[in-house]
């Protein structure tokens, strides 16, 4: 409410003064006090082409209470040079390719009707460049399971484990693209821990995630007694113990386009303990019907190597086929290798890193009604792995001519020769 303050008449007292009348003073309810910011805005998410940023305005002070807004701006080297994003006025922001390389902070601004303030937020990280993972440059894969993040938009976990003392499961995704070692170990509590889920990652239409829901037949992740995650050549790796008879299954619901009756690429980072005894298999699709006979699709270590072809389960035993093998020889127990299978048509041609090894020209029937699709042992969970494996795709794909650029990926990563 307004208030009048009435001063009397004063009389002149000197030459330079005038005589003044009464002065009435109105003095408002509300006294205006310029805004200040407290505390200075911040940001929060990954700087990464792609993500999203978020902006936390600071705290104020003022009367009447001022508004804010919010600006983000960008800088070659983080610290000078910051000039207004366009458009970017609200509180999230997506990255994008013209921030690759730069830092970004965001700048507020508080304003009532005595006055404006601005603070600006700590700079973020430099911004990377978004993730290109394998499936990105390479599409066309049916079924992919991995211990690295294979395609940028997938937002999954990589496993789901179990910790042996108590049974408790938990997902662990990727760290910087990689399986988050630090959230397993953090997970384990010093218990083993083992592979209860193999998250799919290719996002096809049907693919199905591995899976193995009885305790004794999961893969091995983590070692309790040392304290350590599962590696080989220093990536994480997952181990199938033949003794254990440990082994993945999927029942995707895209049978007829897991493994082309035509076309169909896979490749697969792995390290068998031995190749002769026992038979491990690292693969199996196949078509089971009444007396388990049918046509199958298989990887299976004998004979000091590893074999791999269309076989007819009527013939009973591996060497006897209406399809081929091609035989990845010489094969050296306890090495990773990345071995890749094209077929296309009538070829199956196999590379073990890099190298051919194999070519044989036949007309097999591939599994087009498959039912079974297995990881570490056969479609009736025989000749279980013995090893490692760390990476198993499936492209539905002739991917002859990309071959070279698909291995190069491959061993970029895992360094393997």
């Amino acid at each position: 409410m307004a208030v009048e303050l009435t001063l009397p008449t004063i009389s002149p007292q000197a030459m330079t003064l005038e005589s003044v009348g009464p002065i009435t003073l109105v003095l408002g309810s509300v006294i205006s006090i310029a805004p200040t910011i407290t505390t200075n805005p911040t940001i929060s998410g990954t700087a990464k082409v792609g993500e999203t940023l978020t902006a936390t305005a600071g705290d104020t002070t003022g009367t009447p209470p001022p508004t804010s807004t919010l600006k983000w701006q960008r800088s070659d080297n983080g610290t000078s040079g910051w000039s207004d994003i366009s458009g970017a006025t609200g509180t999230t922001y997506v990255l994008v390719s013209a921030d690759e390389s730069k830092y970004l902070r965001v700048e507020q601004t508080a304003t009532n009707i005595a006055g404006s303030v601005t603070a600006t937020s700590a700079s973020t990280s430099q911004i990377e460049s978004a993730f290109t993972g394998l499936l990105d440059d390479y599409s066309g894969a049916t079924a992919a399971y991995s211990l690295r993040l294979l395609r940028g938009e997938y937002s999954g976990s990589a496993i789901r484990v179990r910790r042996a003392d108590d049974n408790a499961e938990q997902d662990i995704g990727f760290r910087n693209n990689d399986l988050d070692t630090s959230a397993l170990a953090t997970f384990s509590l010093g218990s083993d821990c083992f592979v209860v889920t193999w998250y799919e990652q290719s996002g096809a239409s049907g693919a199905a995630n591995m899976t193995q829901s009885t305790a004794s037949n999961q893969p091995k992740i983590y070692d309790g007694a040392s304290q350590s995650v599962l590696m080989d050549n220093e990536k994480p790796a997952i181990d199938f113990d033949y003794s254990n008879t440990h082994h993945f299954s999927a029942s995707p619901t895209n049978w007829n386009s897991i493994v082309d009756d035509t076309n169909h690429t896979i490749s697969m980072v792995y390290n068998l303990n031995q190749y002769n005894s026992p038979r491990s298999t690292l693969y199996n699709i196949a078509n089971e019907v009444s007396g388990g006979e049918g046509d199958t699709l298989i990887a299976m270590a004998r004979s000091a190597g590893l074999r791999i072809g269309f076989f007819d389960k009527s013939e009973g035993i591996i060497t006897k086929t209406a399809g081929f093998i091609s035989t990845i020889g010489g094969a050296q127990n306890g090495v990773q290798y990345l071995v890749t299978s094209i077929y296309d048509t009538t070829d199956l041609n196999s590379f073990a890193n890099s190298t051919i090894e194999d070519n044989n020209t036949s007309n097999p029937e591939a599994p087009k009604t498959a039912n079974k699709f297995f990881i570490g042992a056969n479609s009736n969970s025989g000749n279980p792995m013995d090893g490692k494996l760390q990476e198993f795709i499936i492209w539905n794909v002739d991917q002859t001519s990309n071959r070279s650029g698909i291995e190069t990926n491959i061993n970029d990563h895992y360094s393997i020769y």
